[in-house]
């Protein structure tokens, strides 16, 4: 186990802990949920919980994981930035900052993300072919949509996604539908779906289960134009096609695949202290 003040990735978030979060999200009102900090991570624990172990075996930016940083801190004790960032840093758990910001931070997507996304256009049916973590399906259902369709190659992910699915339905009504598959290998022609809101892998930055590392160019072709083609092509008339991505794939790949963004708005991440040189940004077409 890792030394230090606290590695709260690890034992802090019980399941006590996890599910009075969740009860606290998913009983906000509205009103209420629009006072929350813009970067409030409520709801977030729940995933923390559930998907602990396939977050910290996710490789960073660096190719490591977390888990590999912990098991080899030994090695890394003796780097000379170790003690100085230990002494130097306020942060509650060091040794994790420290990892974020030497090998790359694992994101979670919010729940309050996705409720501020979805509410002013109030979709019936959610498809989100790189599900992630499961911040946008808590968002989702806390909404009520009818239906939230999730699709994600790593199987891995399914024992807690069961798991959240069965608190999710404590509260909301959403049907909710899982695939745990290749997003191309599906069938998008059978769904009735009028948004599609998904954050897509950023090339290389986290290499999941099941994911293999690709150059550029094959995440290109053989990811991104395919399954945007594919999904815009069956999303209903007058439905949203949304997408949390990186400025310059906006300019370099989907904007010459979906043309000129409807709509861009902000996406706020948790603040490192680090400058954003290539921002995130939601972006919105709208199917004519």
């Amino acid at each position: 186990m890792i030394e230090g003040r606290s590695v709260t990735i690890f034992n802090t978030i019980t399941k006590e802990r996890a599910l009075k979060n969740l009860e606290k999200f998913m009983t906000l009102s509205r009103d209420d949920l629009k006072h929350l900090p813009k970067r409030s991570r409520l709801g977030v624990d729940i995933i923390k919980y559930y998907q602990k172990n396939n977050i910290i075996e996710t490789k960073g930016v660096k190719g490591v994981s977390y888990k590999e940083f912990a098991e080899n801190l030994e090695y890394y004790k003796r780097k000379p930035y170790y003690n100085w960032f230990l002494q130097n840093s306020t942060h509650p758990d060091p040794v994790k900052q420290l990892f974020d910001m030497r090998f790359g931070f694992i994101s979670i997507f919010r729940p309050l993300t996705t409720v501020q996304i979805l509410e002013p256009i109030n979709p019936r049916i959610v498809l989100d072919f790189t599900m992630g973590w499961g911040g946008r399906l808590i968002g989702c259902c806390y909404l009520q949509i009818e239906k939230y369709i999730g699709i994600d190659s790593n199987t891995k992910l399914k024992k807690g996604y069961v798991a959240l699915e069965r608190e999710m339905k404590k509260y909301s009504k959403t049907d909710i539908q899982l695939h745990f598959k290749n997003a191309l290998s599906i069938d998008y022609s059978k769904f009735n779906y009028d948004c599609v809101l998904t954050s897509p892998p950023y090339f290389n930055t986290e290499l999941y289960y099941n994911t293999d590392k690709k150059t550029d160019q094959e995440w290109v072709e053989q990811f991104y134009k395919p399954i945007t083609i594919e999904t815009y092509k069956h999303l209903c008339s007058g439905g949203h096609y949304i997408l949390i991505i990186r400025e310059n794939m906006y300019k370099e790949i989907f904007k010459d695949i979906l043309g000129n963004y409807t709509k861009r708005l902000p996406f706020l991440k948790s603040s490192r202290n680090v400058k954003v040189v290539d921002p995130e940004y939601i972006y919105m077409w709208r199917k004519n």
